[in-house]
């Protein structure tokens, strides 16, 4: 977090996983406070960063505070308004917009405020790079809340509602002043802070004409949302149509990689963000302090269409830009984390409480929830977890967990030929530690060379020491159950989803099935 003469604070990383691969089909890594970090190595986001950034006082010692809001992105001054006042969609509609010094009119003539250099223009068309045209495509503004965001999870991003609860606690000390969501996509976030009420205006900005459209569709969809003082403006992240010293919060939700020139936009938020603002944006890493020496050169900015950044990076551009206070925030536990310990296993089904074998023993990834195998087929193309049970305590196998979470130095165990490692902490009442290794969290005799004894002590740990999680997750998929999980015959007779084919069945039920008892001959 930093604070410049406005500030910039960090969003959770959370908002970024290990070298999150979203749907945009890169890797990236979150970095911390800024909420930013982005790497382009295995799809897994690993690190991820929020900044709050106030400018430097100093240099805001001798501004002049303009009253209007909006701005002439050519010279700055202050916009001439005509029609009803408000920050709403309607009354952004119903007025015209002028500069004096330019003689140019900017006007809603679509369903957003055009406030680009090139409104108005006819003839010339400026196009710019891949990484920005793929988001002004029709296509991708209507998937992007219909599974590409969703994507960003996989990579460790903690989830919207996590996402917007982080952000809103850097916030706090500017509430009740006006928020520009830049580069706010389909309004994601935009609508949630303008529902919330704790700000006197909310302005969802962003370049791309089709997300703006999107955006509104959702405002529509919603009447809390569509009666707050919310107003959609089109223009360059690198050419903010504000006063300076104006806006009281700034908020860039892994959006920092996709800017043609971050250090152009770092510069102008700082200008519009008034003394004492704050900053808080998200994106994926290049690489973090733990990425290996011998796999950084992979990932240099020369051979990526997207501008990942460094937490190093992030920092001196923070500072250069007049950004004070800054700080980061790396992930904790990604959502299916929290869930997997959180939820109760093996106890009855409440969807199917009447049927036979209604144990809740699979945990979704993608629903963070447990369910029987009567749900399995609802969640047919979702990631699929079997838990099993082992001396009373909840077990995965290890070769599904790796392909979650680094489980190295986590002591597993075997069970019907298969290995397992425990999923929570199991404390112990008398802790007593002689010769050898104990676990790091739960004092258990461990054989060399582990020291976890579960995956929860594993994460416990990792958060204490290194505060960041996101090395440790890997990126995953689709993960399916295994051919011996059996569902219950009364599904498959109604044609459900089966997990295996008919052969499979078979030969998982004989090579699981008991020998025949024999009588002891008489003596």
């Amino acid at each position: 977090m930093a604070i410049a003469p406005p500030s910039l604070r960090p969003l959770p990383k959370s908002l970024f996983p290990k070298y999150p691969c979203f749907s945009h089909g890169f890797p990236f890594r979150p970095s911390p406070s800024l909420h930013l970090s982005s790497q382009p190595f295995r799809f897994i986001v690993r690190a991820n960063s929020a900044v709050a950034v106030e400018p430097d006082l100093r240099s805001q010692q001798n501004q002049t505070v303009e009253t209007e809001l909006f701005s002439c992105p050519v010279c700055y001054d202050p916009l001439i308004r005509k029609g009803p006042p408000g920050l709403n969609l309607d009354a952004i509609y119903r007025s015209g917009f002028k500069c004096k010094k330019c003689n140019k009119s900017y006007s809603s003539k679509d369903v957003y405020l055009d406030l680009t250099v090139t409104a108005g223009l006819r003839s010339y068309t400026e196009v710019k790079p891949a990484r920005t045209e793929l988001f002004r495509s029709p296509l991708v503004s209507f998937l992007y809340e219909r599974g590409w965001r969703q994507n960003f999870n996989l990579s460790g991003f903690p989830g919207a509602d996590e996402e917007f609860r982080m952000a809103q606690e850097y916030f706090k000390p500017v509430e009740g002043g006006t928020l520009v969501d830049v580069s706010c996509g389909s309004g994601l976030f935009s609508r949630k802070f303008a529902k919330s009420g704790t700000y006197s205006g909310v302005i969802a900005l962003d370049f791309s004409e089709n997300m703006l459209r999107q955006c509104n569709d959702f405002i529509k969809q919603d009447a809390s949302v569509s009666a707050s003082n919310i107003a959609l403006v089109r223009a360059d992240v690198s050419r903010l149509p504000f006063s300076s010293g104006s806006i009281d919060a700034v908020h860039a939700g892994a959006a920092l990689h996709c800017w043609p020139s971050p250090s152009n936009a770092f510069a102008e938020i700082s200008r519009i963000l008034r003394s004492g603002g704050v900053f808080v944006g998200s994106t994926f890493l290049r690489y973090t302090s733990s990425t290996p020496w011998l796999i950084r050169p992979f990932r240099e900015r020369v051979m990526q269409s997207y501008n990942y950044l460094t937490e190093e990076e992030i920092e001196e551009l923070c500072t250069n830009s007049g950004l004070t206070n800054y700080s980061k925030k790396g992930i904790q536990k990604p959502a299916w984390l929290e869930g997997i310990f959180a939820q109760k296993f093996f106890v009855g089904c409440s969807y199917h409480e009447s049927a036979k074998k209604n144990e809740k023993n699979v945990f979704c990834l993608d629903c963070c929830i447990s369910i029987c195998p009567h749900c399995v087929p609802s969640h047919a193309f979702h990631r699929l977890l079997q838990v099993r049970r082992y001396v009373y305590h909840d077990v995965v196998r290890l070769e599904d967990v790796q392909k979650l979470i680094d489980c190295s130095n986590v002591q597993a165990y075997t069970i019907n030929s298969a290995k397992v490692v425990f999923i929570k902490k199991r404390p112990q009442n008398r802790q007593f530690k002689g010769a050898g290794n104990y676990c790091t969290s739960c004092d258990r005799s461990l054989q060399e060379p582990f020291i976890h004894c579960s995956l929860g002590c594993k994460v416990d740990y990792v958060l204490e020491h290194y505060k960041d999680l996101s090395p440790f997750l890997r990126k995953c998929n689709t993960l399916r159950l295994s051919p011996d999980f059996l569902i219950p015959q009364d599904i498959a007779d109604d044609g459900m989803a089966k997990i295996s084919d008919d052969q499979d069945m078979a030969t998982s039920i004989i090579n699981r099935r008991k020998g025949i008892p024999h009588r002891s001959p008489l003596g």
